[in-house]
């Protein structure tokens, strides 16, 4: 409709003193009138029960397996089992720096992973309150 409105303008307008619509304004007018004909389609949002299911689970899990210093040592050789099991510790004990540096990182990764999905939560709780608004006014403005 925009785009009729600028080229009707252009049509006509004569020597009267009526300006032609620059390029620009007949860009923008096609850009409106195909914005407004397009059917964006709408991402499902994952209910608040979803995301405290994620919460209680792979952030959780996150949250547990933080610490790579507290994980057990274990070794599935029966015969070699106890010098298998020297040897993990004798390496642990090397690379504890790095290990400790993981374990801060993986802590930190939890901690970010169950803020966001919080807020998310959240969100997700908030855009329904307002979709039940939107509902509730489009039907009292129903006759």
């Amino acid at each position: 409709m925009a785009l009729e409105e600028a080229t009707g303008a252009q049509d006509s307008s004569s020597g009267d003193g009526e300006q032609e619509p620059d390029t620009a304004s007949l860009i923008v007018a096609r850009v409106r009138q195909s914005a407004a004909a397009v059917q964006r389609p709408r991402r499902p949002v994952e209910a608040p029960a979803a995301i405290e299911r994620r919460l209680e689970g792979d952030v959780a899990l996150l949250a547990r397996t933080a610490d790579l210093k507290t994980a057990p040592i274990r070794s599935h050789r029966h015969g070699a089992a106890p010098a298998v099991v020297a040897v993990k510790r004798n390496l642990r004990r090397l690379l504890y720096p790095l290990l400790d540096l993981q374990s801060e990182t993986n802590a930190a990764n939890a901690r970010l992973a169950d803020f966001t999905l919080r807020q998310l939560a959240a969100q997700a709780e908030r855009l329904e309150q307002l979709e039940r608004q939107l509902a509730e006014l489009a039907a009292e403005r129903e006759p």
